[in-house]
């Protein structure tokens, strides 16, 4: 994995422009989160939760809920993350304890979640939930309402619990240890594939601008334009949640070929049809780039949903927005190995997003993305020339190469 600091949900495919010539110089950088900031941890814990229930569906919900306070704490106390996917914990025991309580069963869980972390990998306590069921949850941000900046369904995105919550109330609070471990993923220099980006003479670009009636968007084309030139007017769709236009931009013996969706709204939004038009631009490119909220994983979902892999394509995928990394779901790698079996999904795909908190107000990032690609760059500087905040970092690199040769 590699990353640096920045905030986006983007989709990106490079191209590698043919040619002989030089080695470029690698730089010395770690893997998922390629910058100075994250390294790539298996975080790992055995728990005991309260619940006033032993049906496992209705358990697992409310783990899933109870794993987002350890997403938030993590987020607002350690500026780190974890995948809070149903994929990170079993449950491993239900007991009825015999207290005269509604939350009487006690629940074990096995958690264990890829995580992109700052701190140095080790052992580490955070005082969370002890009790897992809707009441439950509701007691504690009643007794703990300074815990966040909000109440209600998003106390949890901005939960903290360092000299917040009180151990001593230990009917709803427990510390939790946390073991953490470096993944083998972690990468020194790796670069995107440039060599499948570029094999027929185009890098292909779906740029997705979510949510362009509320945070801007104007910019983008004079962004591309200061960087690549007016370009050419291909093809223009007028729809109901927003616009696709498509322009070719020239840069040396390269065409750089950007469709860009300009959204009234979220993406999670997107009609059936308007769904299938993004799929099917998205599929024929090298670099999907979205930039725009995450709806707390809705829009990450939707985008997951919306994307249909081509067998033997290579994908460079951004997601620019708050936190995606949290929300990425197996799901998008399941549907890389589907169109390529046989294949790791790594081979065919690299996913980049933030870590943490990011801005997505600017259409500068995707011609900046742009320009690092038509400089052959490492991911560390493609990484580090975008200009969000929240520690973008990229996944799937680990099979890439540690060096190219440029025209």
């Amino acid at each position: 994995m590699v990353s640096f600091y920045s905030v986006f949900i983007v989709v990106i495919f490079v191209l590698f422009n043919p040619g002989s010539a030089r080695a470029a110089a690698v730089p010395a950088v770690p893997h998922p989160f390629q910058g100075v900031a994250h390294t790539e941890v298996k975080l790992s814990s055995t728990v005991v939760l309260q619940s006033d229930s032993q049906d496992l569906a209705r358990v697992n919900k409310q783990i899933y809920t109870w794993l987002k306070f350890l997403q938030g704490a993590l987020g607002n106390d350690l500026d780190s993350s974890i995948m809070i996917d149903q994929n990170a914990f079993a449950v491993t025991g239900i007991v009825d304890s015999g207290r005269d309580v509604s939350e009487k069963y006690d629940i074990t869980i096995r958690l264990e979640a890829l995580g992109a972390f700052k701190t140095a990998p080790g052992v580490f306590n955070i005082l969370l939930p002890r009790k897992i069921s809707t009441a439950g949850i509701d007691e504690f941000q009643t007794k703990f309402p300074t815990c966040s900046f909000y109440t209600g369904s998003t106390y949890w995105y901005y939960f903290r619990s360092s000299g917040c919550v009180d151990a001593s109330a230990t009917d709803i609070v427990q510390g939790v240890d946390f073991t953490t471990a470096l993944t083998s993923n972690n990468t020194v220099g790796k670069f995107p594939e440039y060599q499948r980006i570029v094999d027929d003479g185009i890098i292909e670009v779906t740029y997705v601008f979510g949510n362009e009636g509320e945070v801007g968007g104007s910019d983008v084309e004079a962004a591309l334009a200061s960087k690549l030139g007016e370009g050419v007017a291909i093809s223009e769709d007028l729809f109901e949640e927003g616009v696709r236009r498509s322009k070719d931009y020239l840069s040396g013996n390269l065409v750089v070929r950007v469709h860009y969706f300009g959204l009234k709204g979220h993406f999670a939004d997107l009609s059936a049809e308007t769904s299938k038009v993004f799929s099917r631009y998205a599929g024929g490119s090298d670099v999907i780039f979205y930039n725009g909220h995450a709806g707390l994983g809705r829009n990450v979902d939707a985008l997951t949903e919306s994307l249909t892999f081509v067998s033997g394509q290579y994908y460079f995928l951004f997601i620019n927005a708050c936190q995606p990394y949290a929300y990425i779901d197996p799901e998008l790698f399941r549907k890389s190995e589907r169109a390529n079996p046989g294949d790791l999904w790594s081979k065919n795909l690299d996913v980049g997003s933030n870590v943490r908190i990011g801005s997505f107000n600017y259409g500068y990032d995707v011609a900046n993305l742009i320009s690092s690609l038509l400089k052959f760059e490492s991911y560390l500087d493609v990484l580090t020339n975008l200009s969000i905040s929240g520690y973008p970092a990229v996944m799937g690199e680990e099979d890439n190469p540690s060096s190219f040769l440029t025209p």
